[in-house]
C-alpha cells in the first residue's frame, strides 16, 4: 500500500535534484554568442560594450539598432560615457595602441549616445545623453552634461572630452562621435559633434547594463523548485495517510474542503 508513495517520493527528489542542476547550470554566465564575441565587460560597473561596424551610418540608425541587440539578457543601448573612469576603459579597449608612430587596431568615428537635438531641435547647446536605462542617462534634466558651444561648460562637474573648440555647432552638427587620438605617445580619446548623417563614420558603441549574478538566478529557481516540490510532498503525505486509514475502516475524519492540510491530517492520525 506504501510502494506506491515511496516510488512517488523518490520520483519528487529526483525531479527536485534536476531542477537544482537545471538552475545552476542556467545561471552559468554564456560563453558562446559568436556575434558577441567583441564584447568587453568593465570589471569595475559590470557594463559591457561591443564596437558595431556599420560605414557611414547615421545616428539614429545606430540608436535603432543597439537597441536591437542583447547580451547576458540586457537590451543594449548606444554607450553613454558619463565618468573619466568609463572613458579610459573604452579606450583601453577600443581606442588601439601606438606601432611605431601610428595607432592600430582601433576605433575612430563612432557614434555615442549623446546629443543636442533631443527637443525636436529647440534644444541647441543643451548636451545630454539620451539613450541609458536610467536618470541622468535617459534624456531627463539630470542627463545634462554641456551647456553652450565650444566657449560653455559642464554641467555639475560633469565628465567631458571635447576636442578643443568643440562643440562648433557648426552645420546642425547635433550628435556626438567619439574617436581615437594621439598625443606625443598617448593614445587617447576625443569627442566633436557631427551631423546625424556622415559618409566618415564607421560605426557605433553598444552598451549593456550589468547582468545579474549567477547566484540571484539560481537561488530565485532552486526556492520556485522547493516550494513545488514539499507543496506536492505534503500532498502525497496526506493522501497515503487518507487511503491508510480507508482501509481501516476510519470515517472520522473531516474531508470538507474548507478545512485545512493540518487539521484534516491530525484526523487522520487520531482515526
Amino acid at each position: 500500500m506504501f510502494t506506491s508513495t515511496n516510488s512517488t517520493h523518490k520520483t519528487l527528489v529526483f525531479g527536485f535534484r534536476s531542477l537544482a542542476l537545471c538552475a545552476l547550470v542556467a545561471a552559468l554566465p554564456s560563453t558562446a554568442a559568436a556575434s558577441h564575441i567583441g564584447v568587453f565587460t568593465n570589471n569595475a560597473t559590470g557594463h559591457s560594450y561591443e564596437f558595431v561596424a556599420d560605414s557611414g551610418g547615421s545616428w539614429t540608425t545606430a540608436e535603432a539598432n543597439a537597441q536591437l541587440r542583447s547580451f547576458g539578457g540586457q537590451t543594449g543601448y548606444l554607450a553613454v560615457i558619463t565618468s573619466a573612469a568609463e572613458e579610459a576603459f573604452l579606450v583601453q579597449t577600443f581606442a588601439g595602441t601606438l606601432s611605431g608612430s601610428l595607432v592600430v587596431d582601433g576605433h575612430a568615428h563612432v557614434w555615442v549616445g549623446a546629443t543636442d537635438a533631443w527637443n525636436g531641435g529647440a534644444s541647441e547647446g543643451d548636451w545630454r545623453w539620451v539613450t541609458g536605462s536610467i536618470s541622468g542617462e535617459n534624456g531627463d534634466s539630470a542627463s545634462q552634461f554641456w551647456s553652450g558651444a565650444a566657449n560653455g561648460n559642464a554641467v555639475g562637474g560633469a565628465h567631458t572630452n571635447w576636442l578643443t573648440n568643440e562643440p562648433n555647432a557648426g552645420s546642425a552638427q547635433d550628435y556626438m562621435e567619439w574617436n581615437n587620438a594621439l598625443t606625443g605617445t598617448t593614445v587617447h580619446s576625443i569627442w566633436v559633434d557631427v551631423q546625424v548623417s556622415s559618409s566618415a563614420m564607421q560605426g557605433y558603441f553598444v552598451e549593456y547594463d550589468a547582468v545579474p549574478e549567477p547566484s540571484t538566478w539560481a537561488l530565485i529557481v532552486l526556492g520556485g523548485a522547493f516550494a513545488a516540490f514539499t507543496t506536492r510532498r505534503r500532498r502525497n503525505a496526506l493522501a497515503s495517510l487518507r487511503l491508510a486509514t480507508v482501509s481501516s475502516g476510519c470515517t472520522s475524519v473531516n474531508d470538507n474542503a474548507s478545512v485545512n492540510s493540518s487539521t484534516k491530517t491530525a484526523d487522520l492520525l487520531n482515526c
